[in-house]
């Protein structure tokens, strides 16, 4: 998909939020709602695995469910390399 849908107001998307979507053709892709530069209004900023926020954390995904989630040092790399073997798989078996 292009962009994430549009999310009403009231569903609480807030600077931050991860939106994430799977599908056979395209496998995973990532969303980080953050703040545009230029309007300095909140919008959707495509992002890959292992992205790095300000803390030095990087965007992964868990082992099971496949959600996403922040992780720090060594566990990182780590969860990262984990995480592109899934994808990998499961676009290939799909």
């Amino acid at each position: 998909i292009a962009f994430p849908p549009l999310l009403h107001p009231e569903c609480g998307v807030q600077p931050g939020d991860i939106f994430l979507y799977t599908s056979k053709q395209s496998g995973v892709q990532l969303w980080l709602r953050k703040e545009d530069d230029g309007t300095g209004s909140d919008v959707w900023h495509s992002v890959e695995l292992g992205y790095v926020r300000e803390d030095g954390r990087k965007l992964t995904l868990t082992r099971v469910r496949q959600r996403p989630s922040w992780v720090g040092g060594d566990w990182g790399r780590k969860r990262i390399s984990a995480s592109e073997y899934f994808v990998t798989i499961w676009i290939h078996n799909s």
